[in-house]
């Protein structure tokens, strides 16, 4: 009948989305886009994590800063590594899950590294999984909890930069994930790039499978101020404002099993025409799309740092 031809062209195509969505994945695993590099002082990096991290943790994490007093930086990109620091913490974060110690650590690694370390006084990692912690899809979390790809993908965006990335834990008392990038001398001073002004608290909708990238945007986005509603896809978005929710601007993952980002954002504009629509995603070539051609759209590309998302959304305040 009809009907059923309609549903299994309905399985067959989310199969297929699924399985792009995975190769993709890969693809960033194995060769992470670095596309904004530049000097990056680990300090100023680790401290803009912290931010995100105290407005996600409440007063169950403890966070600490352990920061050597002696300028330390990099040359990379700071979405790409903050993003890594962010999922390392995180996982140290779900490690705790009655609470605990987070400690950033940054200190110069003579006679050319800088060493960043993510320590958490949490429930170890067992002896027996510790080498597979770092394979993508490898994951302890329970299904729809989580993708295995976080350290994974940490540990690609460390070798990428020309680093290394080394786990040591104990069983019962925590584990401690080092990194170690190449620094580079002090570059010369600069008239900084001015952030835009926050303005006006916006109300804004997050719409994005992957936990880790709701976490992130959501802990960026509740640190510039703004009221955030967060949800899990296209079907769960539409939900919402049919039940009556009018955000200022929905930032729109790209890439999402079921129904995908353009067909969300059709979907999204038959209800409200001139909703704002800030698509997210990791595809270089996301701002060729020719749905960024209509009115009130704009891309980002993931990761993003938090100075980024913010100039994303001051553009549609203009």
């Amino acid at each position: 009948t009809n009907s059923a031809d309609a549903e299994t062209h309905r399985i067959i195509s989310n199969a297929c989305k699924k399985g792009r969505d995975v190769v993709k994945s890969l693809v960033q695993f194995a060769k992470p886009t670095l596309a904004n590099q530049g000097p990056l002082k680990i300090q100023t990096l680790l401290a803009e994590v912290r931010v995100l991290l105290q407005n996600t943790t409440g007063s169950r994490i403890q966070l600490v800063e352990a920061f050597d007093s002696e300028a330390l930086w990099i040359q990379g990109d700071a979405g790409s590594i903050s993003g890594a620091v962010m999922n390392l913490a995180l996982n140290g974060i779900d490690a705790m899950p009655r609470g605990g110690t987070l400690t950033l650590r940054a200190k110069p690694q003579p006679p050319t590294w800088v060493e960043i370390s993510v320590e958490d006084s949490g429930e170890g990692i067992p002896p027996e999984i510790l080498d597979r912690v770092t394979e993508p899809f490898f994951t302890t979390k329970p299904v729809g909890k989580g993708t295995g790809l976080g350290l994974s993908s940490a540990h690609g965006v460390i070798k990428a930069h020309g680093g290394s990335l080394e786990i040591s834990t104990h069983p019962g008392s925590g584990t401690t994930v080092r990194i170690l990038l190449p620094r580079i001398a002090t570059p010369e001073a600069k008239i900084p790039t001015p952030v835009p002004a926050r303005g006006a608290p916006l109300k804004l909708l997050i719409v994005d499978d992957d936990e880790d990238v709701r976490r992130v945007t959501l802990a960026m986005l509740t640190a510039l101020g703004h009221t955030v509603g967060v949800v899990d896809s296209g079907e769960a978005a539409l939900a919402q404002l049919q039940a009556g929710m009018v955000p200022d601007l929905v930032i729109l993952d790209q890439n999402m099993p079921g129904m995908d980002g353009e067909e969300t954002f059709l979907n999204i504009r038959a209800l409200h025409p001139d909703l704002p629509i800030l698509f997210a995603s990791g595809q270089l070539d996301i701002t060729e799309l020719n749905i960024l051609k209509q009115e009130k759209v704009a891309a980002i590309q993931k990761p993003f740092s938090l100075q980024e998302l913010n100039e994303k959304i001051h553009q549609f305040r203009a």
